[in-house]
């Protein structure tokens, strides 16, 4: 017998407007990048957002918790081309067992390469 999905929670928050445009997604520096990431998240009701990125973060930037309750760890990257599937591995490869993540998320200013999308949709 198949489970039932859980329905989403109502939102529990007022949106309010960052007014961020891709420009200034690339003009960011790579910490503000990922401070406006965070921004985003908290701003659709993510629960306890942080910026945790820096040297030595093993690919986990920004942390927040769903309105379901789950551990999200978001990569954030702002290269000038499509991110790679090595990249996307190597993330693969922290955010479950290292960082606790139900829900891993690259976030990839420029997109993804076929194999990289290849691979995370496997």
């Amino acid at each position: 017998m198949r489970q039932a999905t859980p329905a989403e929670p109502a939102a529990s928050y007022t949106r309010r407007s960052l007014d961020y445009t891709l420009e200034t997604f690339e003009a960011a520096t790579p910490t503000r990048f990922e401070e406006m990431c965070r921004e985003l998240l908290e701003r659709d009701g993510f629960i306890d957002a942080a910026r945790v990125g820096g040297a030595g973060d093993l690919g986990a930037d920004v942390v927040a918790v769903d309105g379901l309750g789950r551990r999200v760890v978001l990569q954030c990257k702002r290269h000038a081309t499509p991110l790679g599937s090595e990249a996307v591995q190597r993330f693969n490869g922290t955010a479950r067992p290292i960082h606790g993540a139900a829900v891993p998320v690259v976030v990839a200013l420029n997109g993804f390469t076929e194999p990289a999308a290849a691979f995370a949709t496997r």
